[in-house]
């Protein structure tokens, strides 16, 4: 299962047994990476009214903690960014070139 192609939302992630797979702008997989976690922005609203929806997952639950973690005590590592994946090593733009 490609998250672009089998989802409407364009997060480019797969999520499988090895871990979450960050894919690339035309939707091949770029990088896997285990144990992770994700956050992903999507627009809600138009204008002055728009607004973020965050879905935060992961492979496990240490994944979600540190995704969870990162988006409340360090959300400036993710500003700008659409979608991450949260790694021991740090974060990953998602999606990857």
């Amino acid at each position: 299962m490609t998250g672009v192609q089998t989802c409407a939302l364009p997060i480019f992630l797969d999520f499988g047994e090895a871990g979450i797979t960050a894919l690339g702008a035309g939707g091949k997989p770029a990088a896997t990476f285990p144990g992770a976690g994700a956050i992903v922005a999507l627009k809600r609203g138009y204008g002055s009214s728009a607004s973020a929806l965050w879905f935060v997952t992961g492979t496990d639950g240490q994944g979600v903690l540190r995704a969870v973690d990162l988006l409340a005590d360090q959300p400036g590592k993710i500003t700008y960014l659409s979608g991450a994946v949260v790694t021991e090593e740090g974060v990953q733009n998602v999606p990857l070139p």
